[in-house]
């Protein structure tokens, strides 16, 4: 049984597959809104943002399983302390993992399907980084994400798993009143 992730580039035809429609990441409010970014149910979901930001989407599956879930990669300014001007930076807007596959594979090994996207998304930003590297406009070696402060098992992850970092960056959800906090990862 394979349990390696295969990624697939995010076409608008994918958002008419059930798999993605029914996408359930769980029940806690940042594991909603991600499942409803992917399937589109809101106004500024998975097509808005590549549209608009360009910002590069990725399925996730295997052989044996289907799809496990799904990442981001785009690209945001953010102004990492109050006397400096805004940087350009990789962000990760959202990553998903559907339910059944929260801690699998129960291996005991580092190979879990959470592990697998986020390198995957590292590697691409990181891929990116190294070759814009002395291009004009180009992004700072660094990644960003935005955590959800009740998210703590993310956060976790993302500070001792993949050596993100602390940042005073927040982003207010106008609609849930949620102040997200960002964390930022050197490339």
């Amino acid at each position: 049984m394979s349990r390696t992730i295969r990624p697939i580039i995010f076409e608008e035809r994918h958002l008419q597959l059930p798999a993605v429609q029914q996408i359930d990441c769980g029940n806690a409010p940042w594991e909603r809104e991600v499942a409803n970014w992917i399937a589109d149910r809101i106004p500024d979901g998975v097509l808005h943002d590549t549209r608009h930001y360009r910002t590069e989407v990725w399925l996730y599956a295997t052989e044996d399983d289907g799809l496990i879930g799904f990442g981001s990669l785009g690209v945001t300014k953010w102004q990492l302390s109050p006397s400096n001007p805004r940087v350009r930076l990789y962000i990760i807007p959202n990553l998903g993992l559907d339910r059944r596959f929260h801690g699998q594979p129960d291996d005991g090994s580092e190979d879990r399907f959470s592990n697998q996207i986020m390198d995957h998304l590292i590697f691409e930003a990181r891929t990116r980084a190294a070759a814009a590297m002395g291009q004009p406009g180009a992004c700072e070696p660094l990644l960003g994400l935005f955590v959800h402060p009740q998210n703590h098992k993310a956060r976790h992850i993302y500070i001792d798993r993949f050596n993100f970092a602390e940042t005073t960056v927040t982003n207010h959800n106008d609609e849930t009143g949620v102040d997200y906090e960002g964390l930022l990862l050197n490339l």
